[in-house]
């Protein structure tokens, strides 16, 4: 499984952390996070095997062939047959299989996990007005082979300087972690919106506005935009042309419904149009099931500093579409259809493959890797027209490439903001003697958290239904450590948010009672973020007053904060999934839980903060994703 190379940096690591296999395989995994990471024991056997004498380098022996009888696999496919949606722990739960045997079950037998999709709700009527259009465009469509290319799909949609970031398709392909980062959203948020349509192989567009559409604004809009549309157009292109818009309440104006009847008479779709368009249908309009995903997929891949960037990008990427793959995905429409007639009875259809070619182009891939690192499996598909499995072989077997996620990281650090990290980790490990020296024990650390009365297992469980005007119930606690062991943590009582006020009369002065205890004769050295309430004058003013030294602290760096990067997860950790009656209560376990911590604990988090200044050097101030 490792080579010989990676053995012996392992058994270096281990002897380096004196023979600690957790301090071991932590710093491992931060001097080579993109290899395979062993198990904790592992750097123990291999150490005694290195002291015994034995072959720390010999081969691995093949492994077992497993045989799983035919009672066995009856019994889980049938389990499984009768619980579709059940997860593999909940058979595990109920009977004595492994969960080994439950996944070789489910290789044999081609078992995959499919996930739903998120539709539209559909209303009652909704599914027959559906087919009615099907049924209308499927013989639109069969009249004339051409006439799909005569009709035209418009749609709107919002793009801002803060849209999703797709951590799940967001790619890098490469043979090595570059360790990459996407910075969180920005502070000064900005948006419009954008109007499109499609037409045969082109796109109409785009056109911008802001604000709210309105009927009058949406006929005004479209005036100027089809009047030199039309313009262009061939006048038997004209005579068959069909303009289709959705439900938005815009279209569905007195004043719409006016301008439309007069330019296009009754070749018009629209909610209350002479051709009806069902409502709830993105699925059958070529911009929402291709043109906004895919935009928005390539858009959102970078930041844009102001609006005019963001538009630029979006003209940018429309122009950037092949024709093909543009009546490609109008011609979807049809097959689309008639699937939703055949197959669906009315209802949201499936995806609808466009090409399914099944020819391996190995050097079509590699030049396509080569051209956008960033390219997903959909994009590789509509633009070689080879279908994903063949794709995915093509990666992982011949050209041997992995896809690396990018994290969400606390700011976009500059390049000043970088050396600044580096210079601080430097000189705090020249003071302390790279966490060696007995004025560590002198460092309290401290910071805040807001602490809820429930701590949800995931973000979807987060929710709480509060009265208007009720506030959600929570409660803020500052939190001070020292390498010796817990300090003090201090409830936030009728206070929103921290101020100077507080921490001065309030917060600090229990922090050095509770510490001159301790040691009334050692210096304390205050170890906090940059935020207002810590660095103010009043703030500093005291510290002065009461001989405690403020220890600087590197621009967006929790990573650097004992508290930030330990004690907060390790404390939510232990509370996630418990409900509490108050916020008093959820204090109150917090204060335990904290104190039900191992002293030894607060010894490894503040050697874990050196090490990491250490590493931070290595990696000139860039960020560490832990693997």
């Amino acid at each position: 499984m490792f080579s010989h190379e990676e053995k012996c940096d392992m058994l270096e690591c281990y002897l380096v952390c004196r023979k600690s296999s957790l301090r071991a395989r932590e710093y491992y995994s931060e001097l080579y996070p993109a290899r395979i990471q062993p198990y904790e024991r592992y750097f123990l056997r291999l150490y005694r095997k290195f002291r015994g004498n034995e072959n720390v380098f010999a081969k691995t022996r093949a492994k077992k062939e497993f045989i799983i009888s035919e009672a066995t696999e009856i019994a889980v496919i049938g389990y499984f047959e009768a619980y579709r949606e059940n997860s593999i722990a909940d058979i595990l739960k109920d009977s004595n299989f492994s969960y080994g045997t439950v996944q070789r079950i489910f290789k044999k037998y081609k078992f995959i996990p499919y996930k739903y999709r998120p539709v539209q709700t559909l209303l009652a009527g909704n599914p027959e007005r559906r087919l009615v259009f099907c049924h209308w465009y499927l013989s639109f469509c069969r009249q004339n082979v051409n006439n799909f290319r005569y009709l035209l799909w418009t749609d709107e949609s919002n793009f801002s300087n803060s849209g999703m970031f797709n951590r799940k398709n967001h790619h890098y392909w490469s043979r090595e972690n570059l360790l990459l980062v996407h910075p969180r959203g920005p502070q000064v948020r900005f948006s419009f919106n954008v109007w499109c349509g499609i037409i045969g192989s082109k796109i109409v567009g785009p056109f911008f506005y802001e604000g709210t559409l309105t009927g009058e604004r949406y006929v005004e809009f479209m005036s100027e935009i089809l009047t030199n549309f039309l313009d262009e157009l061939d006048l038997i292109s004209r005579h068959h042309l069909h303009f289709q818009q959705d439900g938005a309440p815009a279209h569905n104006s007195r004043g719409t419904y006016h301008f439309l009847s007069t330019t296009f008479n009754d070749q018009w779709i629209g909610t209350n149009g002479p051709i009806q368009w069902p409502p709830r249908s993105p699925d059958l309009n070529p911009l929402d099931y291709f043109l906004w995903g895919y935009l928005k997929n390539q858009i959102y891949k970078r930041r844009y500093d102001n609006l005019d960037a963001l538009k630029t990008a979006v003209r940018e990427k429309i122009t950037q579409i092949d024709g093909r793959t543009i009546l490609k995905t109008v011609r979807a429409v049809e097959k689309r259809a008639q699937k939703c007639i055949e197959e669906q009875g009315g209802r949201h259809i499936s995806l609808v493959s466009l090409s399914d070619d099944p020819r391996e182009n190995v050097d079509a891939v590699r030049k396509l890797i080569i051209e956008d690192r960033h390219v997903t499996y959909r994009e590789s598909e509509a633009s070689l027209k080879i279908s994903k499995p063949s794709i995915q072989k093509i990666l992982h077997e011949e050209l041997g490439v992995r896809k690396l996620v990018s994290r969400w990281i606390p700011h976009l650090l500059t390049e000043e903001q970088k050396a600044a990290r580096v210079n601080w980790c430097q000189k705090t490990l020249d003071r302390f003697n790279f966490g060696n020296s007995k004025n560590v024990y002198s460092i309290a650390g401290g910071d805040e958290l807001w602490i809820y009365c429930y701590e949800p297992e995931n973000k979807r469980l987060s929710a709480v239904w509060v009265f208007q005007g009720e506030e959600k119930p929570t409660k803020m606690v500052a939190t001070f450590v020292t390498k010796a062991d817990h300090i003090a943590t201090i409830p936030l009582n009728e206070q929103i948010t921290v101020t100077a006020d507080w921490s001065t009369t309030i917060c600090l002065p229990k922090v050095v009672t509770e510490l001159r205890k301790i040691n009334s004769e050692r210096r304390i050295i205050l170890h906090q973020d940059n935020a207002s309430s810590h660095t103010a004058q009043k703030s500093r003013q005291y510290l002065t007053e009461e001989n405690m030294e403020l220890l600087d602290h590197p621009p967006y760096s929790p990573d650097l904060s004992p508290n930030d990067f330990f004690t907060f997860p390790n404390i939510k950790n232990r509370l996630r999934g418990h409900r509490f009656q108050s916020p008093e209560e959820a204090v109150d376990a917090f204060k335990n839980a904290v104190l039900d911590l191992p002293a030894n604990e607060w010894n490894k988090c503040f050697q874990n903060c050196f090490e990491r200044m250490q590493m931070y050097i290595n990696l000139r101030g860039e960020y560490f994703e832990k693997q």
